[in-house]
């Protein structure tokens, strides 16, 4: 009777930790997408320009792309 609640513990535990772990990534992705939205508001700050500057904002767009794509 033991083992089998130490198992059940186990793999409840495991289960945790992997719904844990998701959160844990979204809130990484969440953050990192608000850091890539901050940066893009900067440089059109920066260079005063309106957010409907196609050109700067596809720049800035490719940028925050390939910073995700080096995350993962």
């Amino acid at each position: 009777m033991g083992k089998l609640r130490n198992d059940k513990f186990e793999a409840m535990e495991r289960g945790l930790s992997s719904q844990q772990n998701i959160f844990k990534k979204l809130s990484s992705d969440n953050e990192a997408g608000t850091v890539a939205s901050l940066r893009v508001l900067h440089e059109l700050a920066k260079r005063g320009k309106p957010f409907s500057d196609g050109e700067l904002v596809e720049s800035c767009m490719i940028r925050v792309q390939r910073r995700f794509v080096q995350r993962k």
